[in-house]
């Protein structure tokens, strides 16, 4: 009965246990991106750059202002009654220092203002209110993973 149930535990305790660490890239914007022009779409891709070297196991594995491509894959517009734009961003790859491609995990999302404030100056009019674009400015951070397999 006794070595069932510690058989049973150990089995558990070992499909607890990750095999991947989460290595954290912090990368950021290193142009204007917006939903303020029509020139952004769903499925366009959009650049970030890695702010410092990324290492894996002791060696130098990204270099600094490495390009990291990610791809829209959903743009939510703003709209009256202050609802704001949103975009989402996935599907990150990049390239290791020996030019290898490799994916990035992770999701950045950024929402636009709500203007909220407004409808406390002017209750009532909130339905006339439109929330504001998606601003993701130039040196704005990111925290985006790479995926350490043991």
């Amino acid at each position: 009965m006794f070595k069932k149930l510690g058989l049973s535990l150990l089995i558990v305790m070992l499909g607890l246990h990750s095999s991947a660490n989460e290595i954290p890239i912090k990368v950021y914007a290193p142009i204007k991106i917006t939903t303020s022009t029509p020139h952004l779409q769903e499925g366009d891709t959009v650049e970030f750059l890695v702010s410092k070297d990324i290492y894996l196991n002791s060696k130098l594995y990204i270099n600094k202002d490495e390009k990291i491509e990610g791809v829209v894959t959903s743009i939510e517009p703003n709209g009256f009654g202050c609802k704001e734009a949103v975009i989402y961003v996935e599907n990150f790859k990049s390239r290791n220092v020996d030019g290898k491609q490799i994916k990035i995990s992770g999701i950045i999302c950024k929402r636009g203002r709500t203007h909220w404030m407004f409808t406390q100056i002017i209750p009532g009019l909130s339905e006339l209110i439109k929330g504001g674009e998606v601003q993701i400015k130039p040196n704005e951070s990111f925290n985006l993973y790479l995926e350490d397999r043991l």
